[in-house]
């Protein structure tokens, strides 16, 4: 097996096991895995490892922006080591997209065939910590008194991200016992998801049929161009949807959503009016937990405890509040990019997935957890890098037809 697949193997198998039961694993695991990939790059390569330079300059953007905003950043005493952080996780990403572009056919194929077997082992372990009381969990963080969101949540939504990245070689291109087993498993993510307490990934899930049945029926340019549409409309827009939905409708007194989703939409208008402040560069990245109140009080209480949080729970809020307008514009432009080159590929199938993948990415941002998290945004970058290699799939196995 090519010596880049056994540097990687740790996090394609061990890596959904481990995180569930313990999620912000993820992070130091992916970032040691792509370290160990690149330094076996360069030896294969005799020369430094080959990287991507679009990524590697927009990135190289954001993360110099970063730095910079330290100058009128609310909370300096953070921002400096989430630079560092958040520099480990996307140079992993704009080192390893040239190996896995460069992997033949039968790596892929490799590739796919250790992802599936992490995802499965991943889901086992969810399964058993579901029945038996968080056994891992609690045998790992003795003491730890943790809510259900850190003991189930964050692991069933990272569970289905792992079904979704092993499609294209669990069911679009494989035989039919292992379809047969795909769709086993993808039952049993339906039952870890909808037993979760995490409405954001049940409403996902709920979604995913007519999102496949949309992309699927639809020529494939259209459905990307639909997709990408929608990102970056929702990207500009999301502080004057927060901003409306909580001025000018009852949500306070509707039945339709639950307690938690309320309290979303308290902090969402509370993060998009501080954002409306600073428009153009923003409060600072990392800004988030020092978010300032303004004598803010939650409806949800009848004590008018005041709002708080370490962060929106909505990516596009977020990057508004702490980065404004440029950082919107830089990740519009990395969502065109991305677009752009799935756009160049010839085998529908392959841009139908990549849309589908990268649409399902998009909304798990919109409503969970800070899109600065290091485990969080790790399990981002490392889900559509298999992604990607799930489309590199798709393309040689058409191409060697």
């Amino acid at each position: 097996m090519n010596l880049l697949l056994w540097t990687l193997t740790p996090v394609l198998v061990l890596g959904p096991a481990l995180t569930s039961f313990a999620p912000r694993v993820m992070a130091p695991l992916f970032i040691l895995c792509s370290l160990m990939t690149i330094l076996a790059s360069a030896w294969q390569r005799k020369s430094f490892p080959a990287f991507d330079k679009h990524l590697a300059m927009l990135f190289g953007g954001i993360m110099a922006f970063g730095l910079a905003s330290y100058a009128w950043n609310i909370n300096q005493e953070e921002v400096l080591g989430k630079v560092g952080q958040l520099s480990a996780v996307f140079g992993s990403i704009v080192f390893l997209a040239p190996i896995i572009r460069e992997m033949s056919l039968e790596d892929l194929r490799k590739f796919g065939r250790l992802a599936f077997y992490g995802f499965g082992l991943g889901l086992g372990v969810y399964l058993f910590e579901s029945f038996f009381n968080s056994a891992l969990y609690n045998l790992t963080h003795p003491g730890n008194t943790d809510v259900p969101d850190v003991k189930h949540n964050k692991a069933a939504v990272l569970v289905s991200l792992w079904l979704l990245a092993v499609a294209p070689t669990g069911l679009l291109k494989a035989g039919n016992v292992q379809r047969l087993v795909f769709a086993g498993l993808s039952a049993l993510t339906f039952f870890a998801v909808f037993q979760s307490q995490s409405e954001t990934a049940q409403m996902i899930f709920a979604g995913l049929p007519f999102l496949i049945l949309v992309l699927y029926f639809l020529p494939a340019r259209i459905g990307m161009t639909l997709a990408l549409s929608c990102v970056i409309t929702l990207m500009v827009t999301m502080p004057f949807i927060a901003t409306g939905i909580y001025k000018n409708t009852d949500w306070l007194n509707t039945t339709f959503i639950d307690r938690s989703l309320k309290s979303r939409l308290e902090i969402w208008n509370q993060a998009s009016s501080r954002a409306f402040e600073k428009p153009i560069f923003g409060w600072g990245l990392d800004a988030s937990p020092k978010l300032p109140n303004r004598d803010d009080t939650s409806l949800l209480y009848e004590e008018n405890l005041p709002i708080t949080h370490l962060h929106p729970h909505n990516a596009p809020i977020q990057i508004w509040f702490e980065m404004g307008l440029a950082g919107i514009a830089a990740f519009c432009g990395l969502f065109i990019l991305l677009y752009g080159r799935l756009k160049k590929i010839t085998v529908p199938m392959a841009q139908k997935y990549g849309a589908f993948f990268g649409s399902v990415l998009f909304l798990y941002t919109l409503a969970i957890w800070g899109i600065w998290q290091t485990w969080f945004i790790a399990t981002l970058a490392f889900s559509g890098l298999m992604a990607y290699a799930g489309v590199r799939y798709l393309v040689l196995e058409k191409d060697a037809v």
